[in-house]
């Protein structure tokens, strides 16, 4: 779509909470203010995540909000390469 545009705010986050545990404290911090909408933007964010980080980007290119991956790495068949392709479209 040539007139796509990402909304500059979303109501949405995309993260595996199920990993929280490993999370840096900043991160922790952020997620746990951002569902009670104590974050400068004071929108109440809500999870939405599908485990397919191309989806996930996608979705909030579409919608807007944040998506991320804390993992120190991208896999590069199935993560880096569909992610530049839809970042590129």
């Amino acid at each position: 779509r040539p007139s796509l545009r990402c909304p500059a705010r979303g109501p949405y986050y995309s993260l595996n909470d199920a990993r929280e545990p490993d999370w840096p404290q900043g991160l922790r911090r952020w997620v746990h203010d951002a569902r009670r909408g104590l974050t400068p933007s004071r929108t109440k964010f809500s999870s939405r995540y599908v485990c397919a980080l191309v989806a996930d980007v996608h979705r909030t290119l579409l919608r807007g909000g944040w998506a991320g991956n804390p993992r120190p790495h991208l896999r590069l068949l199935y993560e880096a390469a569909p992610l530049a392709h839809v970042a590129e479209v």
